[in-house]
């Protein structure tokens, strides 16, 4: 007799959570479950069948590194950024993965970040961010951050963009990070929606 199946949320609702909330636990395992839906032998990884996708969408894998689901060691290169952005745009997809990403001002990891701008609504974007200890100085040391996603300008041009900072020195205070390299990051995209 079965008391209780589990049913997992639907794809559209498991990437909300990776990407809007930016979920490391989730986005950590995407590769395992990857692998162990969708491969057709037992020798392929999730990572395999990435590659198999992102190169299926001519994508040049050049500008891209990648060692697991969450992003601590993941590089990407703006330019690879942005030609995956604009191949993604044009997938059936497209709606339920835009649909998913923070908010600028809104929602998700960037609900803080620009609130008060005109910017604030229009952008669609991804942060990411990592950063080291740094005990020679007491403080972080944000080695990455980034903002990558869409945005619709004032004069309604669409646009892809990919933002990143690096080795950016803040405080230990809570939110540090946010309030100095997110908003750095903000700024740039509410001036660009700005048309600027």
């Amino acid at each position: 007799n079965v008391l209780a199946e589990p049913v997992s949320a639907p794809m559209t609702d498991e990437i909300k959570v990776t990407l809007k909330a930016s979920q490391n636990p989730h986005a950590g395992m995407t590769p395992l479950l990857v692998a162990a839906l969708k491969r057709t032998d037992s020798t392929q990884t999730g990572f395999d069948l990435e590659r198999e996708f992102l190169t299926g969408m001519g994508l040049d894998l050049g500008g891209a590194q990648q060692g697991d689901g969450a992003g601590g060691d993941a590089h990407f290169s703006p330019s690879f950024m942005t030609s995956y952005l604009a191949a993604m745009s044009k997938r059936a997809d497209f709606r339920a993965f835009h649909d998913a990403l923070p908010i600028l001002g809104k929602d998700g990891s960037l609900w803080n970040i620009q609130p008060q701008s005109a910017a604030a609504g229009h952008v669609h974007a991804k942060t990411g961010t990592f950063a080291t200890y740094d005990p020679l100085n007491r403080r972080l040391l944000v080695t990455g951050k980034g903002l990558a996603g869409y945005l619709t300008t004032a004069q309604g041009e669409r646009m892809t963009f990919a933002l990143y900072v690096n080795n950016v020195s803040v405080s230990l205070e809570p939110n540090e990070t946010t309030r100095i390299a997110g908003q750095a990051l903000g700024e740039i995209a509410a001036a660009m929606y700005d048309g600027r």
